[in-house]
This record gives C-alpha cells, sequence and structure tokens, in this order.
C-alpha cells in the first residue's frame, strides 16, 4: 500500500502542470493626443508659513493640555492643580470612591496624588 502511495505521488509530480501560465495581454493605449496636461506643482511654502510659532495649537503642560490666550500667551492659571473624582455603586455589594490631584511645579514637573477606596460585600455577607 505504502509502495503504491509512493509511486502515485512520484507520477504526480513528474506530470507536467495542467493550469500553466498565460501570455501577458496589454490593455493600455498611448494616451490621446487631447489629453489633460498634469497639474503644475504648488508653489513652496514662505517661512513665515513653515514657522513654528505661526501655529496655535494645544500646549502641553506636565498635567496636560494648557490654557491659551487669545494673544497666545499661556493662560497664568496654568499653575493650578488639576484631577478628577470617581465614584462607582454596585448591587447586592460594591463601593468605591477615589480622586486624583496634579500638580504643576515648575515649568516641566509635577507631582501627582492618587486615593482609591473600594469595597465587596452586601447583604447577608
Amino acid at each position: 500500500m505504502l509502495r503504491a502511495c509512493l509511486c502515485a505521488l512520484a507520477a504526480a509530480f513528474c506530470v507536467p502542470s495542467l493550469g500553466q501560465a498565460q501570455e501577458a495581454i496589454p490593455t493600455a493605449t498611448a494616451p490621446a493626443s487631447d489629453a489633460p496636461l498634469p497639474p503644475a506643482p504648488p508653489p513652496p511654502l514662505s517661512a513665515a508659513t513653515h514657522s513654528p510659532r505661526a501655529y496655535a495649537g494645544p500646549v502641553y503642560g506636565p498635567c496636560g493640555p494648557l490654557r491659551r490666550r487669545a494673544d497666545g500667551s499661556i493662560a497664568p492659571n496654568s499653575e493650578q492643580a488639576h484631577g478628577e473624582v470617581s465614584a462607582a455603586v454596585g448591587t447586592h455589594g460594591y463601593r468605591e470612591a477615589g480622586g486624583v490631584v496634579c500638580q504643576p511645579v515648575g515649568d516641566h514637573t509635577a507631582v501627582t496624588i492618587g486615593v482609591d477606596v473600594g469595597g465587596y460585600g452586601g447583604r447577608g455577607r
């Protein structure tokens, strides 16, 4: 039985493949004489447009985005503490309370404090 399988496998490798690649068929033709010309390249950027100061995007401090005034300067309250408070409740036994405060210290540092209190257990436990 093994000999018959090996002979069939060898014969399969010796027989030329039935699905051979065909000749490539060209589909594109030469462009028509009335075809439109490609558009001209855009003009180069000027130094004022490409300047980083021209972009008035967000400014990030150590505790997240800072507020920007209309004149582009950073608002003085950027040194105030930022934070969040979270609370959760549950059915038949789940409670949680937490908070995080981030206080900028200097230009590139911050102090962050986070507190979280959990709980589990409810009626009959």
